[in-house]
């Protein structure tokens, strides 16, 4: 399926998630309880409009949509986790729920970015977007821990931290944007949305 008419479903995704990452910004001066759980709301809320909006960024595929989905529901169940559990109890168990939420999205937004880019519903070179603000979101986190995990290079480590929150904040600004551009503007005459991979039209990813 190719995206071939305006999408209101990638529209408001797209308002979705600039939000989920601007209130917090604007915000930030303020401590409202539950904050966390209502960005992420917003966050999966967005992911459920791009995974079964019309068109689908993943073609109603089984592994994609799953995956999108999943994501967004991890999201909002940490924010609650965290929110229910108290200072003390999310002081204590803090790092260890840390790394297997990091792990959890990071498995999550792999399966999902690999089935966008595969589905054929995004059309080129768009449908790299996501995997594109993946790969920008990892790399500056895998350079710190190698820069931090060396007594030598720890001052360099201090150094290239904002740029990790800054990546951090421009990339779902980034695919806000773009899915709101795509989803008001048809493709041009001749341009491609087919898969990367050719797979069978059952390709279940």
């Amino acid at each position: 399926m190719t995206s071939s008419s305006p999408s209101r479903a990638w529209v408001a995704g797209g308002i979705l998630l600039i939000a989920s990452t601007v209130i917090p910004m604007v915000s930030r001066a303020v401590v409202l309880p539950g904050l966390g759980v209502f960005d992420s709301v917003l966050f999966a809320a967005a992911l459920g409009l791009f995974a079964l909006g019309r068109p689908s960024v993943t073609d109603r595929r089984a592994l994609g949509t799953t995956a999108l989905l999943a994501l967004g529901v991890w999201t909002v169940v940490v924010e609650i986790f965290f929110l229910v559990a108290g200072p003390e109890v999310a002081a204590g168990m803090g790092t260890t729920v840390g790394y297997v939420d990091e792990a959890v999205r990071a498995a999550l937004a792999i399966v999902g970015v690999v089935a966008i880019s595969r589905a054929g519903a995004v059309r080129r070179p768009w449908h790299l977007a996501p995997l594109w603000t993946l790969v920008a979101f990892v790399a500056p986190q895998l350079v710190l821990a190698v820069l931090a995990a060396s007594p030598a290079t720890v001052d360099t480590a201090i150094s290239v931290a904002p740029l990790g929150s800054v990546v951090y904040i421009a990339a779902p600004l980034f695919l806000g944007v773009l899915a709101i551009v795509l989803g008001v503007t048809p493709p041009r005459r001749g341009a491609s949305a087919e898969p990367v991979f050719s797979g069978r039209a059952d390709d279940p990813a």
